[in-house]
């Protein structure tokens, strides 16, 4: 009965712990003068390449010091349309575009006319510069020089998640409840 009651706790803490595992990233600083991004990206927890079906969420603030503008999962664009098949490639340590690619690829959000955040290479432009980060903010463009290679365009927060919490807490309660059955040997002094 005992050793049924923790091998259902282990694995309630266990099905708890394997839900879906959301990977929120912190958007990095762009180099593009004039303007700036804060935010962060969601996606469903895939590590390697991404494609526009893995973003759970979207919470940018694009500003330039005088205007500002919110974008969020609806104002992501699929740029599949346009080759872009592999947006972004996600690891443990971040979000990363690669800048040197000669595919035709992006990553771009966009409240038409007011806010824009984007990536592109390979042919494919936002605002005129390819291979380049683009900002727009109250309808001006703003452009960082000609990027090569791979370059980080976010990262992970250090928070856990709230099943990982799940998992360790289930963990210490299972090891406190078996430390806590173990008879403790009668010592007599006579």
């Amino acid at each position: 009965m005992r050793i049924t009651s923790i091998a259902l706790a282990a694995i309630a803490s266990a099905m708890l712990a394997n839900g879906a595992y959301a990977a929120t990233y912190i958007v990095d600083p762009l180099n593009v003068p004039g303007a700036s991004v804060t935010g962060t990206i969601t996606t469903d927890g895939t590590l390697g390449a991404l494609g526009y079906s893995n973003f759970t969420g979207l919470d940018l603030t694009v500003s330039d010091g005088n205007n500002s503008g919110h974008l969020d999962l609806s104002n992501l664009l699929n740029l599949a349309a346009y080759g872009s098949a592999t947006v972004l490639i996600a690891t443990n340590a971040g979000l990363f575009f690669d800048f040197s690619s000669n595919d035709a690829q992006g990553f771009a959000a966009f409240n038409f006319g007011s806010t824009g955040y984007c990536f592109t290479a390979g042919g494919i432009t936002c605002f005129g510069t390819d291979h380049s980060e683009s900002l727009q903010a109250g309808g001006a463009y703003y452009e960082g020089p000609r990027l090569s290679g791979l370059v980080r365009i976010a990262h992970v927060d250090a928070v856990p998640e709230p099943a990982s919490w799940a998992l360790m807490l289930g963990g210490f309660g299972l090891v406190g409840g078996a430390l806590r059955s173990r008879r403790k040997a009668a010592v007599s002094f006579g």
